[in-house]
């Protein structure tokens, strides 16, 4: 998607119009598949026999094979090959490096750059740090594909959807330089201004944060691009219609299922957070002892408000939306990108009162092990 004639302005912001065209629901399909119940109107399924894939620069070039992301629906795209679909990457991979490259020039200084079928990471974190970084997400892209059968939460491409994840806070402001050098004030957008004291920031063109190396061992960096990474399939899903709780919930989830620990939350306030790590038995411990809010409370409360149980039961409803029953929750996310409201979007979904859907899922949080 990169030629040799664009501009370095140009070049880093195709990566932010190739994400509009994504989330636009297009998904680089033509029109008239949106009503195909197998693939949800993508046009592409999971990969049988899927394989991990994730690639760090200074490893030997990846075979175009392995970084196929899908295979074509054959209900909706019956006369496609998917041997086309190694072809694709055979022209993606000729350019994957040239944003990259930009980056490091506008930086001064070397990055390394980390990718997975859905995600570019540029980094400055070690070696093993970027293997658990392209481990951890592709885990998040293995477990939603096996669990849903479809690609609707995974719907970035390498090429449309980047992050940077740095060292120290130096770092974050060269990074601040070099994007208030490249992109206008309208282009950054109101919030531009707010993000400057914080360690993360999840900005629409591209997502950044840092680590300090003491933080870089009690907070690596893999849970970070999880975090911020799976919420971004979440919002592509819904064409940004997602909810706070729900967005908050669903980022906790994919650090959860990628790397089986949740060291990440959204800072609203000052309040305590969860104890970082082991989230199900404190989330458990307050289903049984019945501490957990109502969920139409839950769903409308303030986030200045949060507490740490707040973290845990939005963890909790999502993990039990999408694990309980996966198609249901596609079903709730389709109707909230259609524009409903999320307790309409979960009671059609689920065909049950939302307060039925609260007992059911304060049992089920209470079960789990």
């Amino acid at each position: 998607m990169f030629s040799a004639h664009l501009t370095r302005r140009d070049l880093l912001l195709s990566a932010a119009a190739a994400t509009f065209f994504v989330s636009s629901g297009e998904y680089g399909l033509a029109q008239g598949l949106k009503d195909c119940e197998d693939c949800g109107g993508i046009g592409f399924l999971p990969m049988q026999n899927r394989k991990p894939y994730f690639h760090i620069e200074g490893q030997p070039a990846p075979k175009a094979a392995d970084a196929v992301p899908h295979r074509y629906c054959p209900k909706c795209q019956p006369d496609k090959k998917d041997a086309d679909l190694v072809e694709e990457q055979v022209a993606r991979l000729k350019t994957a490096q040239d944003a990259h490259k930009t980056w490091e020039k506008e930086f001064g200084s070397p990055l390394v750059r980390i990718e997975t079928r859905h995600i570019t990471v540029h980094t400055q974190v070690p070696l093993p740090e970027c293997k658990e970084v392209g481990q951890g997400f592709e885990n998040y892209a293995a477990h939603v594909q096996n669990l849903t059968g479809t690609m609707e939460l995974t719907r970035s491409r390498p090429e449309n959807y980047e992050m940077m994840s740095l060292l120290g806070q130096p770092a974050y402001n060269k990074f601040r330089e070099v994007m208030e050098k490249l992109f206008t004030p309208e282009q950054r957008g109101e919030q531009w201004s707010s993000g400057r004291s914080v360690m993360a920031f999840d900005h629409p063109l591209i997502p950044v944060f840092y680590e300090n190396q003491p933080t870089l061992r009690q907070r690596p960096p893999a849970h970070g691009v999880a975090f911020i990474g799976g919420r971004k399939q979440l919002s592509l899903q819904t064409d940004g219609k997602t909810p706070l709780w729900l967005a908050e919930g669903y980022a906790e989830y994919s650090e959860y299922v990628a790397l089986k620990k949740n060291l990440w939350h959204t800072v609203y306030n000052a309040n305590p957070a969860p104890v970082p790590g082991d989230w199900v038995s404190q989330l458990r411990q307050l289903a049984v002892a019945k501490q957990l809010r109502p969920w139409s409370e839950q769903m409308t409360r303030d986030l200045r408000s949060w507490e740490a149980a707040d973290y845990l039961q939005t963890f909790g409803m999502v993990t039990f939306l999408i694990q309980a029953e996966p198609k249901k929750f596609l079903s709730f996310t389709r109707k909230l990108r259609e524009g409903a409201s999320d307790t309409q979007a979960l009671e059609e979904a689920y065909s049950k009162k939302l307060t039925q859907l609260e007992i059911d899922g304060n049992k089920w949080i209470a079960s789990r092990r």
